[in-house]
């Protein structure tokens, strides 16, 4: 599905769920993401789940999606495929090979350090991350604010990188990125976390999905419409 670039026919919450909706549903990239998202159990969540995405925020931070993606797999490979023993014993050779194929020396070496801490505390560190973790009145996974503070506080992750690796461990949680700030402001909603929160339990009610399958359906749609690109700061009166 091509972009829609007419910003008018976008005016409600119920039809940029509706068309987002529509899109994950016929792209098959995004739908294998989707029912990943559908799927995801943070109880069972190991050691090298953690670290992959944990790499997979740091590394994507301030870099386009698709650069990420196109060295991913030759990154996954450099990292022993996230085996955190492998990883920790080869740290020297592991840190040379991943930089031959992306270029971010601290970041790479607050990656080792992670895998440091999960060879040495995973499961302390697996009953931390549980038990951060509220359950809603349906039983599903529920980010808290101690869990982000948590994961806030590894090397590299910021307030919302925390809140995109608890999404992408199953947790419910929305990255509150640039395109989901843009696209609350243009529904009405305050450009910021709070904002995009109050949009996506909004949205909750209307599909009954989880928090982090709306945040899966709702960036893969804005970030590819063209009218939420930095230069449209037209924002809709609610």
């Amino acid at each position: 599905m091509a972009a829609d670039n007419d910003r008018t026919k976008h005016t409600s919450i119920e039809h940029v769920w509706q068309t987002a909706l529509r899109f994950a549903e016929t792209d098959s990239e995004v739908l294998s993401d989707l029912e990943k998202a559908r799927r995801l159990n943070p109880s069972q969540v190991t050691d090298s789940d953690f670290l992959r995405q944990c790499a997979w925020s740091i590394l994507g931070a301030r870099r386009r999606n698709e650069i990420l993606k196109s060295r991913w797999l030759a990154i996954e490979k450099a990292f022993f495929y996230w085996d955190v023993s492998k990883i920790v014993a080869q740290s020297a050779s592991v840190q040379a090979e991943v930089l031959r194929v992306l270029n971010s020396p601290r970041k790479v070496k607050g990656i080792l350090d992670i895998a440091e801490l999960l060879n040495r505390q995973w499961p302390r560190m697996r009953r931390e991350f549980l038990n951060r973790i509220n359950l809603d009145e349906h039983g599903n996974p529920v980010v808290t604010d101690d869990l982000l503070k948590w994961l806030d506080q590894l090397p590299w992750v910021g307030r919302t990188l925390a809140a995109y690796i608890a999404k992408d461990l199953g947790v419910s949680s929305i990255k509150d990125d640039v395109w989901m700030r843009r696209l609350a402001m243009w529904l009405g909603y305050s450009p910021d976390a709070a904002g995009v929160w109050k949009m996506a339990l909004d949205m909750q009610l209307l599909s009954n999905e989880k928090i982090n399958v709306i945040d899966t359906v709702l960036w893969n749609w804005a970030r590819r419409q063209q009218w939420l690109a930095p230069s449209s700061r037209r924002r809709r009166s609610r």
